[in-house]
């Protein structure tokens, strides 16, 4: 496989940890807002995991690549969301940030899976992104839900961690990009092409029949 994912899991519990506890510190050192400073955050974070876990030689500026469009495409998803929510009319406050939570969820889960493709894993099915959307999605649904009912429906301060929704997801995204590569890891060798070919070797049998 391509990433270890014992280095990957150690490298998230690292992250997380140090976001939970250094976040403010870093926003008051930062000369940043803390909307745009903890999304950008998170995508780092989690790039850098994955680039420090990968088992292949990549040189350093291909792995760094990686690492900043994953925190552009991270500082860019809530955008996505706020953009579709605003052109669909929808009641309620409640409404509107569920969906611009989900929404983010969604378009950052699809464009990061194809960035993390087209650096790391070209032969990966396409289909698998389904798969990658539908899980951090559902991680994002139910870290929102977690929250609502830990605060007591808003009757007392939030008894589930405010990071809890971003663990959930890395863990959403980087379990879809495990299944994908035992996936194709076990996938039998089909040749297309060349000498071992079906057709080429067909065509080798009845040459040799006429």
């Amino acid at each position: 496989m391509l990433i270890n994912y014992r280095r990957h899991c150690l490298a998230l519990l690292v992250a997380a940890g140090g976001l939970a506890m250094s976040f403010d510190a870093i926003a008051v050192a930062m000369p940043i807002d803390r909307f745009h400073l903890y999304f950008a955050l998170i995508g780092l974070l989690h790039a850098t995991a994955i680039a420090v876990a990968l088992r292949v030689t990549a040189h350093w500026r291909r792995r760094l690549a990686f690492v900043a469009i994953a925190m552009a495409l991270s500082v860019g998803a809530p955008y996505v969301g706020l953009l579709a929510v605003g052109a669909v009319p929808l009641g309620g406050d409640t409404a509107r940030f569920v969906a611009v939570y989900v929404l983010a969820s969604a378009s950052g889960s699809v464009a990061y899976w194809l960035v993390t493709r087209m650096f790391w894993f070209p032969h990966l099915a396409l289909s698998s992104v389904i798969r990658t959307l539908s899980w951090c999605v559902a991680a994002t649904v139910l870290s929102v839900i977690a929250g609502v009912v830990g605060s007591g429906f808003g009757s007392r301060p939030d008894a589930v961690p405010g990071d809890l929704p971003t663990v959930v997801w890395w863990i959403a995204f980087s379990l879809s990009l495990w299944v994908a590569e035992r996936q194709l890891a076990n996938k039998p060798l089909q040749p297309t092409s060349g000498v071992g070919a079906p057709g080429h070797v067909h065509r080798i049998v009845s040459a040799a029949r006429g």
